[in-house]
């Protein structure tokens, strides 16, 4: 493969260009469909019986087996192991290094019906051990000298083949009668996974004949051919190697280990190798040489370089490309021989015999020819990945161009050429973003192989912490270069290339985001045991007096127990590899509610209630552990009380919160203001049953989605109804055109969020499935606010999806099997050590305390003469105020979004601490007031125990503000952060409390304390997929408001989303849409000048300085 640049591929046109035509996927082959590659090669065996099928040079002399003798072995084992209970699919671990035995090992296993798992026995002790427990095969076949250790249970039948041939001389030379078929399972190869751990990849028979046969026309073998079986065999290309030189009756040539370099050239020109399959990176290794007998090289895995294809297709030898993925039976695409003339980059092929190729969006819908997109293969597919539904789903997903067909998701960045082949991108998770802007490493790697001192380079993005990846560049030297040290920023070989030449030649082609902060030269490219580049062998650099992250600290490591343990909880929640005591919290991507779960952290593993601004005062382990810590001798202070499990027999009391929207539904019943919708659009075909039996998981998980409320004398009290049902409704718009839909879907989304709820009868959640097309649908989810919160939205979405995605494969399980302990084997879902009822019984508790009183003396200081915020508004305010509202949106630019959270950053304030002082200085501006009051929310999840539960958690906060105009806006920006630091420090007084405490006599025009919001919502922040469908949020339109003004900020990838919930008994859509504007320009200028004095900061045009001075507004 070659990478070649794809920039921003997801945001592709696919009304641009000229489309796929149908016939590039036209590629059916139906004398290769429901028959498997057994057949053929029992024929070579009656046609050709004594032509060498096997040679072995591992062995002294060269062993070899013929057609025959191969055919008589294999079926012998095969009936061996039917007598061990092989058959139905049974797995049967293969525990040999390259050889002869292995082969016959393996179609044994195959004809007797059984799943063939290759392990090798170089691999390390533990990975042999967990594929073993993982795989749990029936038979485990073994050289002696040479087994696994067991795995943990139960302990297979062991087959040493030191000690079968009295057993074997008994069998049948026939084949055994075994029910094998093409939808069989054949083998299950183990592939590296992100969470470290390997995952077992399940591949039928189906697909093994049409790989065999398409590689024996695409390659020209021949029963004279010789091919060389090079990769490991628990790599499924050495399947590729068996399965086509067996099928053509050619002779498989083995050796052991893996030769590179001269040795590899003595057994390729000894053993007159005809056909090679290797990586690209091992011929580099071979010295230049004849090799008269080679004609064909295949090449894949890794990038082609066009050295690679001038040197070894010169005389005539044919240069083939091959790609494809284990979860696609090996081989997905072959390109035609690649021509030297013809310069890189090359392409990867077109699909072969019964394999489909789409070029997707992240939308599903196919891009146009040369654009680029995600390649998604379709054809003779593994089933999934052995034990991992959620991942199983994830990656494999519903075909939206075939009913009933699933396509594989590779992640690979593709694009059609106009020859109908195939061209390699990269990665699509390898573009990465360095200070918010795309990159492609390749191209950068491109650069620097290009420098006469450099052999070869890989270049990779660091992420030690979320959203602030660097470069690192590691280069193998040119034999012979000679110069400076070989080390820049990290561990390498002295005597290498001048670093300083490397970096000036990268920056001479390339802009400064794209050079690498550091350069490490290495003797070779680690590889793996398959021969391709081992990216998790690549040393980390050593930044050392270069600093972390651009900075100037060094790593210092933590040096007692309390700084260890706050690195521990700090890598945790921030999800970084290595946290020192020196580091910054929010340098390493830490933001105010990630403050908030290391409290919640600190407070279980130290016994320390830290205030929540500990974090923003001391953002370093070191300074925190100072606080935090005590003597190690000294008495342990007692740990916080565990949340207690309610007695269900007992009446069970509302959480305060709950109690203020039980009261505001009883004086205003029917009223959905507290509705709260959320609303996902999938990418791909929704299965109905999976999703209705993932609802009643769901239910069944969260108490909070069954509960209703009753008044037991004269109080309100939760019941939780243990067998409630939510009925998942379904429409189907698909038939509209493409206006009318829009339109029905528009009246479809406010009738949903304009029905009431009844919350003594239930339930309080509903879901709509709407059908858009042929694989896009509109998942809908309505809620009373008395049940969920912002935060819950985000746990419905996450769980609601590994339940569905469960269900893809376990439609059976019951739902206490499903969510049994542990979930994570199913589910992958955290376990809920509580439920909300039990939060709400300790939560009453706990605000009956002194703390909150103590709280309370705060607020009293803090609200005195509190302002009521008086905007124009374009109809004079109602006496009454209504709930009739409605929302405008608006995009904030993604350049103006990463200049908030900069200013944030290098302020020592969140971004919703700039969002809030933007919006207060812009109230300022409209109101003619300096002491401004907003409200906010708290996430209330400040335990632990609550962090995966859905329910009402939240508090209402108010962050007053006074605006000295004279003063530039990082002071602003400071005095909204010491504000907020101490509003989250005193957040355990209900809102309720301070209504009562502080506006005993209701205005009953306006809302209590405040009349305007500001909200950073994060619940779908890490949204992409549910269910392994391409997911994103959609607007869900309501016309409520529950002030007369609500900032709302959505973050997603390309900036911010902002929703205007606004009252329209005061407001006019005009004016809501000037507001928003404003906003926008006001943010842009504070950004470009936050040492500014605000007097200084313009606002409004002449015209609309006119309009807004004279003719618009009356006073609210």
């Amino acid at each position: 493969m070659n990478t070649a640049s794809s920039p921003n591929w997801k945001s592709v046109s696919v009304a641009e260009g000229r489309p796929v035509p149908e016939s590039w996927n036209d590629t059916v082959r139906r004398d290769l469909l429901g028959t498997t590659v057994l057949g053929t090669i029992e024929r070579w065996a009656r046609d050709t019986p004594d032509a060498v099928a096997v040679e072995d040079e591992g062995t002294t002399p060269v062993s070899v087996l013929t057609y025959r003798q191969l055919d008589e072995d294999a079926n012998r084992l095969a009936h061996l192991l039917r007598g061990h209970g092989v058959g139905g699919e049974a797995r049967v671990g293969v525990c040999l290094e390259r050889s002869a035995e292995l082969v016959v090992a393996l179609l044994a296993v195959l004809k007797a019906g059984g799943t063939y798992v290759p392990i090798d026995p170089g691999y390390p002790a533990d990975r042999i051990g967990y594929m073993l427990a993982d795989s749990t095969p029936q038979v485990l076949i073994a050289r002696h000298g040479t087994l696994a250790p067991p795995a943990d249970g139960a302990t297979p039948a062991v087959l040493e083949l030191a000690g079968l041939d009295a057993a074997l001389a008994g069998c049948p030379a026939t084949a055994p009668e075994a029910a094998v078929g093409a939808d069989t399972s054949a083998y299950m190869i183990y592939t590296s996974g992100s969470t470290g751990r390997p995952k077992g990849v399940v591949v039928p028979h189906g697909g093994l004949l049409g790989l065999a046969v398409a590689h024996v026309e695409a390659l020209g073998l021949r029963a004279e051919s010789r091919v060389l079986q090079y990769v490991s065999p628990s790599f499924d290309v050495s399947m590729a190697d068996i399965m086509m030189t067996l099928a053509a009756g050619a002779t498989l040539v083995l050796a052991p280990g893996q030769p590179m370099g001269e040795e590899l050239l003595r057994l390729l020109s000894e053993r007159r190798v005809t056909h090679l399959m290797v990586p690209p990176v091992v011929l580099g290794t071979v010295p230049e040489s004849e090799l008269p007998d080679l004609r064909t090289v295949v090449i894949g895995g890794e990038t082609c370089p066009e050295d690679v294809v001038a040197r070894w297709s010169a005389g005539g030898r044919r240069v083939i490309n091959a790609y494809g993925p284990t979860e696609a039976t090996v081989c997905a695409t072959l390109s035609t021989p690649l021509s030297a003339d013809a310069p890189g980059p090359y392409p990867i092929g077109a699909p072969i015999a019964n394999t489909r190729a789409h070029v997707l969006d992240d939308t599903l819908r196919r891009v146009p020819v040369g654009a680029w997109g995600e390649l998604y293969l379709g054809g003779p597919l593994a089933r999934g990945y052995h034990g991992r539904a959620g991942l199983s789903a994830e990656r494999f997903v519903a075909d939206p161009f075939a009913s009933g067909g699933r396509l594989y998701r590779t992640g690979d960045v593709v694009r059609w050429r106009t020859d109908g082949a195939l061209e390699y991108g990269g990665r699509s998770d390898d573009q990465v973003k360095v200070r918010g802007l795309r990159i492609e490493p390749g191209e950068i790697e491109g650069v620097l192989a290009r420098h006469p001192a450099v052999r070869s380079a890989v270049v990779v993005a660091h992420e030690d912490r979320p959203g602030a990846k660097r470069l690192v560049a590691y280069l193998v030297a040119e034999p012979g270069v000679v110069g400076g040290t070989g080390v820049m920023g990290g561990p390498g070989v002295e005597g290498g290339p001048d670093m300083g030449e490397v970096r000036a030649h990268v920056a001479a082609e390339l802009p400064d985001f794209m050079v690498p902060a550091a350069f490490v030269v290495l003797d070779a490219l680690p590889l793996t045991a398959n021969g391709k580049l081992d990216r998790r062998a690549l040393p980390a650099p050593d930044y050392g007096t270069y600093g972390a992250y651009g900075t100037d600290r060094e790593y210092i490591a933590p040096r007692t127990a309390t700084e260890r343990t706050l690195c521990a909880i700090w890598t945790e929640v921030l999800g970084v590899e290595r946290v020192g005591t020196e580091d910054d919290f929010f340098d390493l991507g830490g933001d105010s509610i990630l403050a908030l779960q290391v409290v919640s952290r600190v407070r279980g593993a130290l016994s320390v209630a830290l205030p929540w601004r500990t974090l923003f005062d001391q953002p370093t382990v070191a300074g925190l552990a100072a606080l935090a810590g005590r003597p190690d001798d000294a008495a342990a202070a007692a740990g916080p009380v565990a949340i207690p499990v309610a007695d269900r027999g007992t009446a069970l009391p509302l959480a305060p919160g709950q109690q203020r929207l039980w009261f505001l539904n009883e004086f205003t019943p029917g009223s959905v203001e507290y509705n709260t919708a959320a609303a996902l659009r999938l990418a791909g075909e929704l299965d109905g049953t999976a999703l209705r039996e993932a609802v009643t998981d769901l239910v069944a998980r969260h108490e909070t989605l069954r509960t209703t409320f009753e008044t037991v004398d004269g109080r309100p009290v939760q019941v939780v109804r243990p067998g409630a049902v939510v009925p998942v409704r379904t429409l189907d718009l698909s038939a509209l055109a493409e206006n009318a839909r829009a339109v029905e879907l528009d009246a479809v989304l406010r009738a949903e969020q304009a029905t009431p709820f009844d919350l003594r009868t239930g339930p309080l959640l509903r879901i709509l499935a709407i059908r858009l097309g042929p694989a896009e649908h509109l998942l809908v989810a309505t809620l009373h606010h008395i049940v969920t919160d912002g935060w819950s939205v985000g746990v419905l979405v996450r769980d609601l999806g590994a339940l569905y995605a469960a269900r893809l494969v376990s439609p059976a399980v019951t739902s206490s099997v499903l969510l049994g302990s542990p979930p994570a084997d199913l589910t992958g879902l955290p376990e809920l050590p509580v439920q909300y009822a039990d939060y709400a019984l300790w939560q009453r508790d706990a605000i009956a305390g002194v703390s909150v009183e103590n709280q309370l003396s705060y607020w009293r200081e803090q609200l005195a003469d509190l302002p009521a915020l008086d905007l124009p508004t374009d109809r004079p305010r109602p006496a009454v105020r209504s709930s009739a509202g409605a929302v405008h949106t608006f995009e904030v630019p993604k350049e103006l979004a990463d200049g908030l959270t900069s200013l944030g950053r290098n302020e020592r304030a969140s971004l919703f601490m700039v969002l809030t002082a933007v919006t207060q200085l812009l109230l300022a501006r409209y109101s003619g007031r300096q002491d401004i009051a907003v409200g906010t929310v708290t996430s209330g999840r400040d335990r632990e125990e609550t962090e995966n539960l859905i329910g009402f958690f939240v508090n209402t906060l108010i962050l007053r503000t006074r605006i000295d105009e004279s003063r530039p806006f990082r002071d602003l920006l400071a005095s909204v952060r010491d504000t907020a630091l101490e509003a989250f420090a005193h957040q355990d007084v209900p809102f309720d409390r301070l209504v009562d405490e502080f506006a005993p006599e209701r205005d009953t025009s306006r809302t209590p304390l405040v009349q305007a919001a500001v909200v950073l919502q994060n619940a779908f922040g890490g949204l992409t997929e549910f269910g392994g469908m391409p997911a994103e949020r959609v607007y869900v339109p309501r016309e409520s408001a529950r002030f007369d003004l609500t900032f709302e900020f959505w973050g997603h990838d390309g900036g911010l989303s902002g929703e205007m919930e606004y009252s329209t008994d005061l407001f006019d859509a005009v004016t809501v849409e000037r507001l928003c504007r404003h906003w926008v320009e006001l943010a842009g200028v504070v950004v470009g000048e936050p040492g500014g004095r605000l007097s200084g900061v313009g606002l409004l045009s002449g015209e609309e300085g006119e309009i807004f001075a004279g003719d618009w507004g009356v006073s609210g």
